[in-house]
Parts: structure tokens; C-alpha cells; sequence
């Protein structure tokens, strides 16, 4: 009889767990591991260094990974430099949520891909602030 057959309850229990993890998303499934970030400057052409490394150019559309927080400082000749912090912040329902039938792999997962964070912002315009001429006085 094959109900009580041991491998066949070993198959279903498999075939069970197989369907469970399956069908259980994350957020690193749902959101990925990056970002795509938009960024704008007036005046356009602006530098775009990001954590003092990559360097891109106004109007500009990046993906930075979600892992850690970013350092953004946009420059053009004859402006004050902006300098611009990109915070991240826990995403809740997908992380927990979409990991309900495997919980703790799943955050682990979501943890080392950086899928589990999301920015502040994903959209960032600046408007660059004219330096003053040297010498002048302003008592």
C-alpha cells in the first residue's frame, strides 16, 4: 500500500517543502539588490561623484546597491559643491513578509544581497548655489 510506505512520505514531505519555498518570495526576488537612482542638477552638467569614486555626469540615472548608505557630492566650475547623504531604510513587508514560509534563510538572504533596504529617495534634484567672487567683502 502506498500510503504507508516511507518514501513515499518522504516524497510528499520534499514535494511540501519544494512547493513552500517556491512559492515564498523575498525581497531581494521582489526588489533585487540595487536601486536605480535619478539625479538632476540646475545647472545640468553638474559632476556626480558617488562615495568619492564613481563619477557621473547631470542628468544622470545610476543603480547603487542597497547594502549600505551613499555619499553623493555634485560639483561644477564657478558652484558651491553639494553634498548629499542617501540613507537607506528597512522594507518590512517584503523582507518579513514575503519570507513568511522561510524566515530566517530568506532574511539572511535578503541581509547579504542588501535587498532588504530600500533609499529615502530615489529621485534627487539640486540646484547649485553660485560661488561669490573672491574678494569680496561681506561686513
Amino acid at each position: 500500500m502506498a500510503l504507508q510506505n516511507p518514501t513515499f512520505h518522504k516524497l510528499r514531505l520534499l514535494a511540501g517543502i519544494t512547493c513552500a519555498v517556491a512559492l515564498s518570495g523575498c525581497a531581494t526576488i521582489t526588489g533585487g539588490s540595487k536601486e536605480a537612482i535619478t539625479i538632476n542638477s540646475a545647472p545640468s552638467g553638474a559632476l556626480v561623484k558617488v562615495d568619492g569614486e564613481m563619477h557621473y555626469t547631470t542628468p544622470t540615472s545610476i543603480e547603487l546597491p542597497r547594502g549600505r548608505d551613499h555619499y553623493l557630492v555634485i560639483t561644477k566650475h564657478g558652484y558651491e559643491p553639494a553634498d548629499i547623504k542617501l540613507t537607506r531604510s528597512f522594507r518590512a513587508l517584503p523582507t518579513i513578509g514575503g519570507n513568511i514560509l522561510w524566515l530566517i534563510p530568506g532574511v539572511i538572504v535578503d541581509g547579504f544581497t542588501g535587498g532588504m533596504w530600500k533609499f529615502d529617495r530615489n529621485h534627487i534634484d539640486v540646484t547649485l548655489i553660485p560661488k561669490k567672487p573672491s574678494g569680496t567683502n561681506h561686513d
